[in-house]
């Protein structure tokens, strides 16, 4: 896999692609999509840190599902790349408030 060959491809392509790679699971993918090749419209739904925060954030009283999570997101689309950053630091800086 070549790095400027990822440039061309879509969001869903690169997706299977890294997903072949041997340990490397849906949400790896998504988070590499996200942090390394700015895919403004990436939402690892069944991420559990996402999961967490928005499971907060909504004041439920069980954790959300993936397929709730998804749906969720639809609120900030074509963004959701984004939202999901706000939602990794809001979930840390709950959890990790002197790491800030």
């Amino acid at each position: 896999m070549e790095p400027d060959k990822l440039a061309a491809m879509s969001d869903a392509e690169i997706h299977t692609e890294l997903v072949a790679v041997p340990g490397v699971g849906p949400s790896s993918a998504q988070m590499f999509m996200i942090r390394y090749l700015h895919r403004p419209d990436i939402f690892p739904a069944g991420d559990p840190g996402v999961r967490a925060a928005l499971t907060e954030l909504d004041g439920l009283d069980k954790r959300i599902t993936p397929k709730a999570a998804e749906q969720r997101s639809d609120l900030w689309r074509p963004y959701r790349s984004y939202a999901t950053s706000y939602l990794w630091g809001y979930i840390w800086e709950r959890h990790h408030p002197a790491a800030g």
